[in-house]
């Protein structure tokens, strides 16, 4: 993704945030060449349909499972919505969004719940191309609330000098692990298996954690 700051960003044409750190290190270690690129969220769902890149920082989900192979977890995400300081909008189950106009980037999946209801319409998804813009439509009252990566989302709205005006809801919509992953038709299992070995290295002697307390610092 090129707007999804710490996670993954473009900063001057290049690739930045957590998951390329994580991504280079990690070939590194294991001897592979790797070259880290980030590109809109869509166009990267279309670059691994067509197996033509691998993705560092997706989600599972059921249609993704039958297209995909997975690695093991690098890390979680945490889903939060953020909505307007007087907002007497709450949450503590799904159907809590009933008739709610929500922001989410471009091609994100939420996880199957969350798809799913949006396919039902109990609230109506409006896809914007980064968080800030997402955030820029609720100024606007053109949606009720902001479903973004906690982390990304207080990031942004310090950027936009709107910390005061916005709030994020304590509880979690989703907290979803985040991986590696290749086309199923991309022949990339040995690839993955050498992978899956160095992440639980890193686990181990806590490089992966070095890196997410350097990045999330």
């Amino acid at each position: 993704d090129d707007s999804n700051p710490p996670f993954m960003y473009d900063k001057d044409g290049k690739a930045s945030g957590l998951y390329p750190e994580l991504t280079i290190e990690l070939f590194k270690r294991i001897g592979a060449a790797v070259s880290v690129k980030a590109y809109p969220w869509k166009r990267v769902v279309m670059m691994i349909d067509k197996s033509t890149a691998g993705v560092a920082g997706i989600y599972k989900n059921k249609e993704r499972l039958q297209k995909y192979d997975y690695s093991d977890p690098i890390g979680k995400e945490s889903i939060h919505l953020f909505v307007k300081s007087d907002s007497n909008i709450s949450f503590t189950k799904f159907e809590d969004l009933k008739g709610y106009r929500i922001g989410i980037n471009v091609g994100w999946s939420l996880g199957d719940e969350f798809d799913n209801l949006k396919k039902q319409a109990l609230f109506t998804v409006d896809e914007g191309k980064s968080t800030i813009l997402n955030f820029q439509k609720m100024k606007k009252n053109r949606i009720d609330a902001v479903a973004c990566i906690y982390e990304d989302g207080l990031l942004q709205i310090k950027e936009l000098g709107i910390s005061n005006e916005v709030k994020s809801l304590p509880k979690e919509i989703i907290t979803n692990e985040v991986y590696i992953t290749f086309n199923k038709n991309a022949g990339k299992t040995a690839l993955l298996k050498k992978i899956n070995e160095e992440i639980q290295k890193m686990k181990a002697d806590g490089s992966i954690q070095a890196i997410y307390d350097k990045i999330l610092k």
